[in-house]
Parts: structure tokens; C-alpha cells; sequence
């Protein structure tokens, strides 16, 4: 809320790159921004009293890493309205075996929040089934399973375990890993 109309001629708000579909309120719709470098520009002349109102999609995402990050090639992670989420072994028995649907996104459930306000998410996953051998010749095997995810925040509330953000990806429905 706006106090004195000369401090703040400009508004500049930090966007994440995965916030799409960006609306705004400032007594009327925004129409006049740019955005550059992933911030959202905004020129007014402030009067005292305007409210600045951002509203977020919170419909669950499947994100992509640039392929430069080597260490995120073959993954994906998944983000509802702002919010990264995390896979916890807690929740996710053999986690670095998990595999995430490249179509997770769209059977996402929302579960009671494991803490506060924001839900937990079930989505669909593959599990590759452990080997007795340490190498083999053979395809691994594996099973569909549903993933729990929690937001990013809240990791590590529940004891020392495993957690991932960027979670293998498997592409297509009907290959084995």
C-alpha cells in the first residue's frame, strides 16, 4: 500500500521465469508493464492508498532445466502457483529409483498439508525395482507408483532423510527405464 506517491515512482517485482499468465491490480487492471530479466516493471504515478494485488496460477507444473545444467539433464521438478516442490524419502520409499511422469502435472492431487496451509501433491511416478545384482545385462524393471511431493520449504521437519527437487523424468508411459 502506497503511503507517499513520490518515494515509489516505479514499481519492480522479481517474477520467477515459471510464473505464467502474470495478472495484476492496482485499483485497475495493469496493462502498461514490461518485463525484462525476469522482473516485472510497472510506471505510475502513485497515489496514497494504491494497493498493488499480484495473483498467481496455482495449478501444478512439470519444470524443465536448461540442458547447460548437466547435473539436471533427464529431470524434471514440479512447482504449484510459486511454490518448488520436493520429494522426500519420508514419503518416498527408494527415492533415487523414482521416476517422475512427463505428464505428472496433470494427475497432481492435493493432500492435507503436512504443516501448514499449502497441500501436499500425489502425482503419478515409475519405480525401478531394486536388483539383486550390483550390473546386469537386463532392462531394469519397475512398477507405476504415486509420488508425494511437499513444498520445498518445508523439507527436513520430518527427520534426516532422502529429498530431491530435480527427480529422474520418464518420458513415455510405455518404456521401462
Amino acid at each position: 500500500q502506497a503511503s507517499a506517491p513520490d518515494r515509489f515512482p516505479n514499481l519492480f517485482v522479481s517474477i520467477l521465469f515459471v510464473i505464467f499468465n502474470l495478472e495484476g491490480i492496482v485499483g485497475e487492471q495493469i496493462t502498461d508493464y514490461e518485463m525484462k530479466k525476469g522482473y516485472l516493471y510497472y510506471r505510475k504515478n502513485w497515489k496514497e492508498g494504491d494497493v498493488v494485488e499480484l495473483q498467481f496460477p496455482m495449478q501444478a507444473r512439470v519444470i524443465h532445466c536448461n540442458p547447460r545444467v548437466r547435473a539436471n539433464v533427464g529431470k524434471a521438478a514440479l512447482m504449484k502457483g510459486p511454490f518448488v516442490y520436493c520429494f522426500e524419502g519420508t514419503d518416498n520409499e527408494d527415492l533415487f529409483s523414482c521416476f517422475l511422469k512427463s505428464h505428472a502435472a496433470k494427475s497432481a492431487e492435493e493432500e492435507l498439508p503436512v504443516f501448514d496451509g499449502i497441500p501436499s501433491l500425489t502425482v503419478e511416478g515409475w519405480k525401478e525395482e531394486l536388483a539383486d545384482e550390483l550390473y546386469t545385462e537386463k532392462s531394469p524393471e519397475g512398477r507405476e507408483v504415486r509420488l508425494k511431493a511437499i513444498p520445498y520449504y518445508q523439507w527436513g521437519n520430518r527427520g534426516i532423510n532422502e529429498m530431491k527437487v530435480w527427480i529422474n523424468e520418464k518420458w513415455q508411459d510405455s518404456d521401462k527405464i
